[in-house]
């Protein structure tokens, strides 16, 4: 028998991240699983949380979920 780890949310601090995540097996495997992605590019930065939309790909700013808007971030150097 195979012991495996399962978790429901899977967040990510302090990074940069594409705009958009290709939607493929990845993305199908954690929808299945019901795993949630967040994404907080900068801490320090208050209400810059992104969800990922796994039927998208695209990152959903968190106070938009409810409305599902969704935001495109975009990283300027």
């Amino acid at each position: 028998m195979t012991d495996s780890i399962s978790f429901s949310d899977y967040r990510l601090w302090n990074c940069l991240l594409p705009s958009s995540i290709p939607v493929g097996p990845s993305l199908s495997t954690l929808k299945s699983r019901a795993v949630n992605v967040f994404w907080t590019p900068d801490t320090n930065k208050a209400g810059e949380r992104y969800k990922l939309d796994l039927d998208s790909g695209l990152w959903q700013h968190e106070h938009d979920i409810n409305t599902d808007a969704v935001l495109k971030y975009t990283q300027t150097f």
